[in-house]
């Protein structure tokens, strides 16, 4: 997976957001499990977007990346990518499947080592940029 940016492009650069303290220790804990599993790793890139939180229905907190500037000044793909949900349906009668788990197929998309700078993302506890595909990129799969 690759972002291409439109040309005359410049990084898009952002400071965090304040989070209030007690949601420090959920940032803290959200961004200790992915690089637990190895889904983000620490940067030093010239880009960088905030963090939020967006609360789920059932009361946890989701850590979401605010793209909207690096969205913005993205080359938008010129054929529609695949619904996961379409992907699953299509899987229906099957009897073989690979080990591609589609339920979890997201964070399975690979970046291209030179734009996973551009994926940075600044919290209080430091910069750090995603390896696999995340949620509110441009182009990505719905």
């Amino acid at each position: 997976m690759d972002i291409p940016q439109r040309p005359g492009s410049r990084p898009v650069a952002s400071r965090p957001y304040s989070v209030a303290p007690h949601l420090k220790v959920e940032l803290w804990w959200q961004i200790e499990s992915l690089l637990k599993t190895g889904i983000i790793h620490e940067s030093h890139s010239f880009y960088s977007s905030p963090v939020l939180f967006a609360p789920k229905k059932d009361g946890k907190l989701r850590l979401c990346i605010d793209y909207q500037r690096l969205n913005q000044q993205t080359e938008r793909d010129p054929f529609p990518t695949p619904v996961v949900a379409d992907l699953i349906a299509s899987t229906r009668g099957s009897r073989i499947f690979s080990k591609l788990d589609l339920q979890a197929g997201f964070h399975q998309l690979r970046l291209q080592d030179c734009d996973q700078e551009k994926t940075a993302f600044s919290t209080q506890f430091g910069l750090f940029e995603w390896v696999t595909c995340p949620f509110g990129l441009a182009n990505t799969p719905g």
